[in-house]
């Protein structure tokens, strides 16, 4: 399974099981409605204005339930993490789900340090900035899973949940 299927797939699960997946929906509707009243009407898949309402939901929900839960990563060049100097050809593995959970528990300011504990980086990031292992499918990693959620959130008719990680849509009347 990809990171973006099973992180795509730990969300909706982490929503559906705490019944969030319903007040995001609801949440996402009402934001999209308002924008379009006070910006009027943009084509459809604006990404910009999905990605402004659905994105910190969706990091938020991403770090309750990491993919990969155990990434590891070969050293490229020597490092120290804490105490323990890490030499080239080493094997780092990272316990993200605790790290992903501490993070909950002291919110950051913004969503980009845990974007960046998520994808290992930002990709984009100036020089200075950067990890050698940031993911390089981040932004594409994104893209899909904001433009599969709004689409199921804009489905019409009545999305419920059956028990397991499974939705049925039942036709509007």
């Amino acid at each position: 399974m990809s990171p973006t299927t099973g992180s795509l797939l730990s969300a909706l699960y982490t929503w559906i099981d705490s019944n969030d997946f319903w007040r995001q929906q609801q949440a996402y509707l009402q934001k999209m409605q308002q924008q379009t009243q006070q910006q009027g009407p943009q084509t459809d898949g604006d990404y910009s204005r999905v990605s402004a309402v659905l994105k910190s939901p969706l990091i938020r929900a991403m770090q309750e339930s990491p993919t990969p839960p155990l990434p590891h990563r070969t050293a490229v060049q020597e490092l120290k993490l804490g105490n323990v100097l890490v030499k080239p050809g080493e094997r780092i593995v990272l316990g993200i789900v605790s790290a992903a959970l501490q993070q909950l528990e002291q919110p950051v300011a913004n969503d980009a340090e845990a974007t960046r504990l998520l994808f290992g980086g930002n990709y984009g990031e100036p020089a200075s900035q950067a990890t050698a292992h940031a993911c390089p499918g981040q932004s594409m990693s994104f893209g899909a899973m904001l433009g599969i959620i709004s689409t199921l959130f804009e489905l019409e008719g009545t999305l419920r949940s059956t028990g397991a990680l499974t939705l049925t849509l039942n036709e509007r009347d």
